[in-house]
């Protein structure tokens, strides 16, 4: 096990991790106490087992399934404020399926989307990938995803990156669209590692 520290610059403080070894592959990574500002997880998507960047190297070569992911924990704005931000978009928790007074800022509607995702329709704004919102049990923002479409910008490996916030730290996600049906599953998976990592402190 390795304890160390998430720095949340934006809140003035520390996050205190004590994670398994085995997760985390950079030698630099098992220093003990130490304060890091983002931390990379690789892991399996089936299993969360972790994978090293030699194993995803081989599975490459072998053209086996891509069936890993990772993320990253870290500090930045709050969800419903990089949404807009990242994405250059006028848009953020309150614009999200609103309209707008103001004649300069587009307005944003949604439908519903795949598994239990709304869709945020703009595709004029958005270069042809999918943006897609989740929210919590009070109806607040919890996460926002952006997904590439195959064909379109010359995509050919079409993944998402999923931004949303657990156990009090930003948590940034890659992993290919194929694991758009599983999204629930990593989204739970990754809270209750982050959970356990944390459980000490919280």
């Amino acid at each position: 096990m390795v304890s160390f520290f998430i720095e949340m610059e934006h809140e003035d403080r520390l996050i205190p991790m004590h994670v398994p070894k085995r997760y985390l592959e950079d030698r630099f990574d098992h220093t003990e106490g130490a304060v890091h500002g983002t931390q990379l997880f690789s892991i399996e998507v089936p299993t969360f087992e972790p994978i090293t960047r030699r194993e995803t190297g081989r599975r490459n070569a072998s053209a086996l399934p891509w069936d890993w992911m990772h993320f990253v924990v870290t500090d930045q704005l709050p969800v419903d404020q990089t949404i807009g931000k990242s994405l250059q978009l006028p848009l953020s928790v309150e614009d999200i399926g609103k309209p707008r007074t103001d004649p300069n800022w587009r307005d944003f509607p949604t439908e519903k989307g795949p598994y239990g995702l709304i869709r945020i329709i703009a595709p004029d704004h958005l270069g042809g990938e999918d943006l897609f919102v989740h929210y919590d049990e009070n109806g607040g923002l919890a996460g926002w995803m952006l997904c590439g479409v195959r064909g379109i910008n010359n995509t050919l490996n079409e993944g998402c990156r999923h931004t949303t916030r657990l156990s009090e730290m930003d948590v940034r996600m890659s992993f290919r669209r194929t694991e758009l049906p599983n999204w629930n599953e990593i989204y739970n998976n990754i809270a209750q590692f982050l959970t356990c990592a944390t459980s000490e402190n919280l």
